[in-house]
């Protein structure tokens, strides 16, 4: 298995995952977070929230975005080692 894709697989969803939790700091700093928190975060800072939305869709693999590409090129790695049901079950 090349390590290369798992290296770049790692790396881009570990810099989605801490950007969405430095995002949930921040709006943690002056009150309790609670999901309903998430309803008016575009009429507090639209720029924080822009963000929050691009880091969301990169997790969920929307294919302009990074998130599509690590998953796309991890699960052309396993298919050309012949694990057919891992990515069976992953899609």
């Amino acid at each position: 298995m090349n390590w290369n894709v798992f290296i770049f697989y790692l790396i881009g969803y570990s810099i989605t995952v801490i950007t969405i939790f430095i995002i949930l700091l921040i709006m943690g700093l002056n009150e309790n977070i609670h999901i309903t928190n998430l309803a008016g975060l575009f009429k507090l800072n639209p720029f924080l929230s822009f963000i929050f939305i691009i880091s969301m869709l990169n997790l969920s693999g929307i294919p302009p975005l990074f998130g599509f590409y690590t998953k796309l090129y991890l699960f052309n790695e396993l298919l050309l080692n012949g694990y057919f049901f891992i990515v069976i079950v992953s899609i």
